[in-house]
């Protein structure tokens, strides 16, 4: 009990704030789709990307959260339109949350690059299941009123710009909210994420590095930095750090032409140390090809 107590005071004070973070991942340069609409139809011309994520944050930490996310996102009208769909649940000690995506991406092709605008609308419901908690004053008129439900939808806008070796994106997933007023409050969080990849001539070998600037106004300006390096043809090992919460390593392995299959370890590096063992999150991405081409290895591992 004295575990879900730590969680709900680490993440609010009160139900108002029970979705003040969006979702975290470590490796985020692998699906920008959840914080990013505009990156729907970006892996090209006649190509979908369908993606599965798991993370367990703060393992051993009773009701510490834990997310499962599924989307997909393809390439339609001649390289014109990217169109996704993505699906998250989280649950954090008495409280729970499904999102559901809808993105729209209308792309511009430059010379060699792209930039694209994306639009998102989503449905979402919060729920607390308040009758869990064993002990509570009973004068206090929050936890004994029951279990909550809300529902909300919201818009959300972003932006981004790549070619081969490099992108940039600003993003607002949720730029306005609309629910009753029981709904928990939404502010707005902004994503700034860039990265590069750099080749070794002759050799299958290539660095990623990305960095992602997150801010909500209620929280101090949160930055993630990572490299990952391809060593081999379909193997790789990369290293992260989130500003002020944890340090990360993880690796990826290509089964196959079309199949990426991840795992990133994070141990924390705040207070949380002594409770936790740290935070496992696995991915799946796979890339279905509707012209039946080979999709270039840079495609494929890259951006």
């Amino acid at each position: 009990m004295k575990n879900i107590i730590y969680i709900i005071i680490i993440l609010s004070a009160s139900l108002p704030l029970v979705s003040q973070q969006d979702v975290i991942l470590t490796k985020y340069s692998r699906n920008p789709l959840f914080f990013n609409p505009a990156y729907a139809g970006s892996k090209g011309a006649g190509n979908m990307q369908i993606t599965a994520n798991y993370r367990d944050q703060w393992l051993g930490l009773e009701g510490s959260p834990k997310t499962m996310m599924v989307g997909a996102n393809a390439n339609l009208f001649d390289d014109k339109v990217g169109l996704g769909i993505s699906a998250a649940s989280e649950s954090i000690g008495v409280d729970s949350r499904l999102d559901l995506q809808t993105n729209y991406a209308y792309r511009i092709l430059l010379e060699d690059a792209y930039i694209v605008g994306g639009l998102r609308l989503g449905l979402h419901r919060f729920s607390s299941t308040l009758s869990d908690i064993r002990y509570s004053d009973l004068e206090d008129n929050v936890y004994d009123r029951g279990n909550f439900n809300a529902n909300a939808i919201s818009v959300g806008l972003g932006t981004y710009y790549y070619t081969k070796q490099f992108f940039v994106g600003l993003s607002v997933p949720t730029l306005r909210s609309f629910g009753s007023e029981l709904t928990p409050e939404r502010s707005p969080h902004f994503y700034l994420h860039t990265g590069a990849v750099f080749y070794a001539e002759e050799s299958d070998m290539q660095l990623e590095t990305t960095i992602l600037l997150k801010y909500e106004q209620s929280a101090p300006l949160q930055f993630t930095w990572g490299a990952n390096l391809w060593l081999i043809k379909g193997f790789a090992i990369g290293t992260h750090y989130r500003s002020s919460d944890a340090f990360g390593v993880s690796t990826e392995f290509l089964l196959g032409e079309f199949i990426n299959l991840g795992a990133s370890y994070d141990l924390p590096l705040s207070d949380l140390r002594t409770e936790t063992t740290g935070s496992l999150e696995l991915s799946l991405d796979y890339i279905f090809n509707f012209k039946r081409k080979e999709i270039p290895m840079s495609r494929r591992k890259g951006f």
